[in-house]
This record gives structure tokens, sequence and C-alpha cells, in this order.
């Protein structure tokens, strides 16, 4: 997304909307590409993140059905745009949350995991009793990590501009290719050194991505789910303090 706007409002176009739950248009500038083809490991876009005036709460009317489908995967309408709009729809009130709409269980999702997501860091690091858990994550990442509305509004914009197309399964051919994948954390062991002549070594540290799937949350902007790199430097600290 941060490519699409990059090509696109920050090329000089501009958004219009009046109130939250209204589209309205895009003003393209000319210097946006002819067309943008976004591809995603689902075939689907990002969710939308609900707005703060959007009262939500878990409406008991929801069927298990409906919430399964969206942890398993199977809750597309099989039109990525239709399921972005709906989306939409739910995060702005259009559709309302405590309805029981099936389409209101991926924001019962999300804000549930969202709740719970610090205890579940907690609970599930450092042990390889939840080895599944990283493909729970993967199905779960596109609805639980979503975009903002002022963002998705304009993701909108640019579908109905025909600016972005929105079969993200078919190949296209393009001028360019922003290749945006992060690459997994490695899989060998830690302590496993190739084409080094160092011994491996206990006080050899990581943190962050690397770790994924021993530690849980690394991506998160929040810095207080995890102690593994103040722990580190108070250990090189009273080591280097430490008497010899």
């Amino acid at each position: 997304m941060d490519a699409v706007l990059d090509l696109t409002v920050g090329r000089g176009s501009t958004s219009r909307h009046s109130g939250l739950r209204d589209v309205s248009a895009y003003s393209p500038s000319g210097q946006e590409p002819a067309a943008i083809h976004p591809y995603s490991r689902s075939g689907r876009f990002l969710a939308v993140k609900p707005a703060d005036a959007v009262e939500f709460n878990l409406a008991p009317r929801l069927s298990r059905a409906a919430l399964d489908a969206v942890v398993d995967g199977t809750d597309s309408t099989g039109d990525a745009a239709e399921d972005f709009r709906r989306d939409f729809a739910v995060a702005t009130g259009a559709i309302d949350p405590r309805s029981g709409d099936p389409a209101t269980a991926g924001m019962a999702i999300a804000e549930s995991f969202r709740a719970i997501y610090p205890a579940l860091v907690n609970k599930l690091s450092f042990t390889e009793d939840y080895a599944d858990f990283g493909d729970y994550m993967s199905t779960l990442d596109r609805v639980i990590y979503g975009l903002p509305i002022v963002n998705a509004r304009i993701l909108i914009q640019l579908f109905d501009a025909g600016i972005v197309t929105t079969d993200t399964t078919v190949e296209h051919d393009s001028d360019f290719t922003v290749d945006a994948i992060i690459p997994p954390a490695a899989t060998p062991p830690l302590k496993t050194l190739r084409n080094a002549r160092l011994a491996p070594d206990s006080n050899l540290a990581a943190a962050g991505r690397v770790t994924e799937g021993w530690i849980h949350g690394n991506d998160t902007l929040t810095r207080d789910y995890h102690e593994v790199i103040p722990n580190w430097a108070f250990s090189v600290y009273s080591r280097a303090t430490s008497p010899l």
C-alpha cells in the first residue's frame, strides 16, 4: 500500500470525500502509472481497521461457521475488490458490527485477537509447543493488520478510477515490478554458523525477525511485548562492569 500511495497521491493526485463512509472521487495528477497490478499471498487485499467512532462488540448472533471461515481463509466472495468494499463498509459502520452479518466476522476476529495478542506473545514465545501458530498467523495477518480507513478509501477510489486492478491472481505485463516481499526468518539453529571460522558460542545473541517462530510478535510497533533486547543489554553491561 505504501508503494501505491507513493505512486498516486505522492505524485500530486488528490483524494476527496465528505464524511466517514463517503468514498467520493480521486483526481489524477497525470503523473501516476497507467495501471498498478497488486499481488498478495491470499489473492486478497488487507482488511480495513475500524474507525474509533464505530461502536463494536462481539455480536452473539455471529455464527460459528462465519468465524471459522475467517480463520480458515475461506470467507471470500471470490472478488477481492468486493471483499475490500465489504470490509470498508463494516469498518465505517455502514454494516452494523453488532448485526450478526457474516461480513462482520473478520472484524470480530481482528478486534478479539488484538485484545489478547500481548498474552499470546507471552504464552507462545520461547517454546516449540505451538509450532503451527505461524501457519495460523499467515491466514490471519490479512485480517488483523489491516489498513486505516483513510488509506482504504484511497484504494477504493483507485479501483473506481481503473488505476489499481482488482484481480490479484492474474499475471500482467508490466514495465516495472516492485518486489515488496519480506524474506522469512532463517531456519537453521541460531548456533550454526555457515562459512565462518568462528566456533558457535553461547554469547551469540539474536533479536528481531530472525527469531520469528521462537519469539512471536517481532513486527509489532509496541516495544513492551518483548524483554529480549533489554535483557541482552543488561547482560552486556553486567559483564562489562563485573570485576575480572
